[in-house]
């Protein structure tokens, strides 16, 4: 019925089929909140063993043939258990399991921009996108409300209408637009998942963690997972303390993911090209407060490398890592403590945070010798505490450091819906400014 529906109208058919586990959901489970007679019920109703009844009473099959069959496929399950305990004790050693973490990538050539222009962090995502959809068609965008409205931050804009087979709007479920995006990348698609707000993305953490992080280790690299998450992340636009966090701690714990995170339009587009070229799963943060703000943009050959820092301003005083929006509050104040207290900062922008560019960091700061590292997300368990034990644990930038390096983060706070409270949560430029300053006041 289901299917003669379905070739007759071209349209779904929602089959519900009720069904029952016979066994235990563990080795270790007894069964004990059902009775035999509840059992005896269902395993009357095994389709296996109605599917055989049949077979047998239009002639297909003799009861006795069944019988073998059943027999045959116990015993190929059987015969694999035995090989299977027969090689467990073959095995390759940590390092060698280590390389199905994550796929390699293909070799791009990074070629220098030759021309730009000056859109916002928003036109650049979406020039980003817009590209790759064309260069290949085996990227697809999936969200919601990503088509006809444009996107919750009108990122997506009018993209319907030039891939209209390659943008898919989905219902509001998190998990289900995640999952959906891990299985298309598993058979060779490259989606790219829109997550209205970053908050929920804990939402798709299963199929994050779970499954694009760990498959082609699960797999030893016969799977891999080539997805984008996008997600908006920040305070700054009133959106309260559900539609504001910045969640890129909780998910850097997590070997098998690229976590991105660009401060300008020029590194969202180039990043957001490299990251859908990339054959494993990106975590890609945009953060609200940057979307309305201007600068140079690349071409569409312009790509920037993963997993490399960008040095934004050079100084030989102060080091400041930072990243997403913290990134132009530094500038601002590094412009301040040069003018007012001739102290010239180098600040670097992370730009990827895992993998992380520990070499910039350790180069910079061991010419500075002082370090300061600013983010928007809490100090407690969050990025900052890295990248100070990437310098303190290197013996050459610990001997190099003038002072103890510094944090300056979030507070311990959910964000607040009022304004001045909201500003009040995260670093100031003023705090960066006066945190800087304790780096050359005697201890």
């Amino acid at each position: 019925e289901a299917v003669d529906s379905i070739r007759s109208t071209g349209r779904p058919f929602f089959l519900e089929v009720k069904t029952y586990r016979c066994c235990g959901h563990s080795k270790s489970d007894a069964c004990l909140y059902r009775s035999r007679e509840e059992e005896l019920e269902w395993e009357s109703r095994d389709p296996i063993f109605l599917f055989s009844r049949v077979l047998v009473e239009r002639g297909y099959f003799t009861e006795e043939e069944v019988a073998h069959l059943i027999l045959e496929g116990r015993k190929r399950v059987d015969d694999a258990a035995l090989d299977a305990v027969a090689v467990r004790d073959m095995h390759i050693n940590l390092e060698q399991a280590m390389e199905y973490l994550l796929a390699p990538e293909d070799e791009e050539i990074y070629k220098v921009c030759k021309s730009t222009t000056r859109i916002s962090y928003r036109d650049a995502i979406r020039e980003a996108l817009d590209e790759e959809m064309s260069r290949d068609h085996a990227v697809h965008l999936i969200g919601e409300d990503i088509g006809v409205y444009g996107g919750c931050f009108r990122v997506t804009g009018d993209l319907y209408k030039k891939h209209p087979t390659q943008l898919h709007e989905t219902p509001v479920s998190e998990e289900a637009i995640t999952g959906l995006a891990v299985g298309s990348a598993m058979l060779g698609l490259r989606p790219i998942v829109e997550i209205m707000y970053g908050d929920f993305a804990t939402l798709a953490s299963d199929p994050i963690i779970n499954h694009a992080a760990k498959i082609r280790f699960m797999s030893a690299g016969q799977l891999s997972c080539p997805m984008v998450l996008r997600a908006p992340i920040g305070s700054g636009t009133g959106h309260g303390a559900q539609h504001t966090q910045c969640i890129e701690a909780m998910f850097a714990n997590i070997p098998g993911l690229i976590i991105v995170a660009p401060s300008c339009p020029g590194d969202a587009k180039a990043l957001l090209k490299s990251s859908i070229r990339s054959n494993n799963p990106v975590l890609y943060f945009e953060h609200k407060s940057l979307y309305n703000n201007l600068g140079p943009v690349g071409d569409d050959q312009y790509l920037l490398p993963i997993g490399k820092a960008i040095v934004k301003k050079r100084g030989k005083d102060v080091t400041i890592v930072s990243y997403s929006h913290a990134v132009t509050t530094c500038l601002e104040a590094a412009a301040v403590l040069s003018l007012q207290d001739e102290i010239e900062v180098e600040v670097i922008d992370l730009a990827t945070l895992k993998p992380m560019d520990k070499d910039t960091i350790l180069r910079s700061v061991k010419k500075t010798g002082r370090l300061l590292v600013v983010h928007d997300s809490p100090e407690y368990g969050g990025y900052g505490a890295e990248v100070v034990s990437v310098v303190t644990g290197d013996s050459d930038c610990f001997a190099a450091l003038a002072a103890n390096p510094r944090r300056l983060c979030g507070k311990e706070s959910p964000i607040p819906f009022a304004p001045e409270l909201e500003l009040a949560v995260i670093p100031s430029k003023e705090e960066v400014v006066e945190a800087v300053r304790s780096l050359f006041s005697p201890a």
